[in-house]
């Protein structure tokens, strides 16, 4: 059991990374996610979860659909202190402040001391088929 255990969170790892480098690369953002930023929400690496969701860029109510479709994933997950929420989007269909509104309100159920960043970019024309969500949460380990 623990073997496996372990070959989960390597596997785990290995997908963040990619993800990681995705969020990094990306050249058309705001705000821009940064290295420091990850360094500093993600300090110990520990209890790290990767969450990755999509819609269809046209879908009505694509941002609400997306953002209940990543609360459905992370509920059976620990309790989390710390997010890093990144969505990719079609050049052609730009997410909208108003459509934001479902996850400014789940960021109120947050505890009070959690660390979020957020950020939003365009995704290159090839990719561009899906509206993507990338989360990252991690329960902060208790000193």
């Amino acid at each position: 059991m623990e073997n496996e255990n372990n070959r989960l969170d390597i596997k785990e790892r290995e997908k963040a990374k990619k993800l990681v480098a995705e969020i990094l690369d990306c050249s058309n953002c705001f705000p821009r996610i940064d290295l420091k930023d990850i360094n500093e929400i993600f300090q110990d690496g520990k209890g790290l979860r990767v969450i990755e969701a999509s819609v269809n860029p046209v879908l009505e109510y694509r941002a609400e659909v997306l953002i209940r479709d990543i609360k459905e994933k992370a509920k059976p997950l620990e309790a989390f202190n710390d997010a890093l929420i990144f969505f990719l989007m079609p050049d052609n269909a730009p997410l909208t402040m108003d459509e934001l509104l479902p996850l400014s309100e789940w960021f109120k159920d947050f505890p009070k001391d959690s660390s979020i960043r957020w950020g939003m970019g365009v995704m290159p024309e090839a990719s561009a088929y899906s509206l993507r969500a990338i989360v990252f949460l991690q329960q902060r380990m208790k000193s």
